[in-house]
């Protein structure tokens, strides 16, 4: 088996693999969630693109930094493995055509993410320019010329002989930001295409500059980025799913929300317990999660005229939070499955509801007093109540049922 058909091999056994996890995700009542809230954000864009006249520079600025940032959406996906810094490392320029492989499929998502980009930055600019074709091909191209850059830079890091950091990807999407601004000021002049000129001078400069120099693949960066790369997309699995491939967050102490932990750990706390009410609070599985949220609530709270449409957008939020937290719970009970002997089984059960019903209600405040600083009237006051029984109900009359449907399949 040669280079190449070993990546075939591995790209069906990744698929199935992911294909598993997908099924958990498409089938869930989140898409429910996602469904309700695309409408929410297509409703509110549809009415704020109706009252665009003119596009001023500082929006300018703004869509031309958004854009710059979608080429670097996604990565090379090698599929290496850690034995292969060992086994493919001696098989020399046969293992060109497995990285050219990698590097083709590579494009599938990518592309499919400029399009809809543009796809969604589109109706601006017509709205201000008037509609015309070619305006949507420039900044589609213009993105994938930055993509291939971004893929010619990388695989040349690959090899070893261009030092591919942070620093010179600032200085590519710097360039992108520029290109992307003049194009959207010259965007209705024809000779604005020279500006899709510029990345391609650049991916040519790298090809011929890079391309004859002698390399070496050096395997235990590729092997670590590719780590790198599956544990992200695993993380969102795992708002639906326990993933066991995913590495766990280590537990750190924030004496901040040790109160908070008091809380959920109650006066008389069980070993299990206070195992799980430190699980929910001292890693980042979902305190991350509840972070990002409250700041989406904030910036729709920000934005949003309707008051009422804050509510339901939060309600959803609280339904992305519980998703989540029945599935941390569920990761702590597998990690701490080794005190499973000293607890009853109706004990430890009623113990992970309560924590559940808790945190639901915590999470409940902390969205709430997010929204009410960004909506900036009294009626979101109203929200710091009702998160958190939003919360109690949605736990109690679904959560609960499939956090135990989800207990009895392990």
């Amino acid at each position: 088996m040669n280079s190449a058909e070993l990546f075939e091999t591995r790209v069906r056994k990744y698929q199935k693999k992911s294909m598993k996890y997908m099924r958990y995700v498409l089938n869930d009542h989140f898409l429910i969630v996602l469904f309700f809230l695309f409408g929410f954000i297509m409703v509110q864009y549809s009415s704020w693109i109706q009252s665009i006249r003119v596009l001023e520079l500082p929006l300018l600025g703004l869509l031309g930094a958004l854009l710059a940032s979608v080429p670097f959406f996604g990565g090379v996906a090698t599929l290496l493995e850690p034995a292969d810094g060992i086994f493919l490392s001696v098989v020399g320029q046969d293992f060109k055509a497995y990285l050219q492989k990698a590097i083709r499929r590579s494009w599938m998502l990518p592309i499919l993410v400029m399009l809809a980009s543009t796809g969604i930055i589109f109706p601006i600019v017509a709205q201000a320019f008037g509609t015309n074709l070619s305006m949507f091909v420039k900044l589609f191209l213009l993105q994938v010329f930055f993509k291939d850059l971004l893929f010619r830079c990388t695989k040349y890091a690959y090899r070893g002989v261009l030092h591919f950091t942070w620093m010179e990807k600032l200085g590519i999407y710097m360039i992108a930001v520029v290109n992307f601004f003049g194009m959207f000021l010259w965007i209705s002049e024809g000779w604005s295409i020279v500006l899709l000129v510029i990345p391609v001078l650049l991916s040519i400069f790298v090809e011929q500059y890079y391309g004859k120099a002698a390399f070496v693949y050096q395997f235990d960066k590729m092997i670590e980025m590719e780590l790198e790369r599956q544990q992200r997309i695993y993380r969102l699995f795992a708002l639906f799913v326990d993933v066991p491939m995913l590495h766990k967050p280590h537990a750190h102490r924030r004496t901040y929300l040790d109160g908070v932990l008091k809380m959920l750990v109650g006066n008389h706390p069980s070993g299990h317990r206070y195992l799980v009410s430190r699980t929910v609070i001292r890693t980042s599985q979902y305190m991350s999660l509840l972070l990002q949220l409250a700041v989406v609530s904030f910036v729709v709270a920000l934005f949003s005229q309707p008051y009422y449409w804050n509510f339901i957008v939060n309600a959803l939020l609280m339904m992305l939070l519980g998703f989540q937290l029945v599935g941390v719970i569920q990761s702590a009970n597998t990690q701490n499955s080794h005190f499973a002997s000293l607890v009853d089984s109706n004990t430890r059960l009623q113990d992970d509801l309560s924590v559940l019903m808790l945190t639901m209600v915590v999470s409940g405040i902390v969205i709430g007093i997010s929204s009410a600083i960004g909506m900036r009237e009294l009626i979101g006051l109203v929200g710091i109540v009702f998160y958190p029984i939003f919360g109690v109900f949605f736990t109690q009359f679904y959560l609960r049922f499939r956090f135990i449907k989800k207990r009895r399949k392990i």
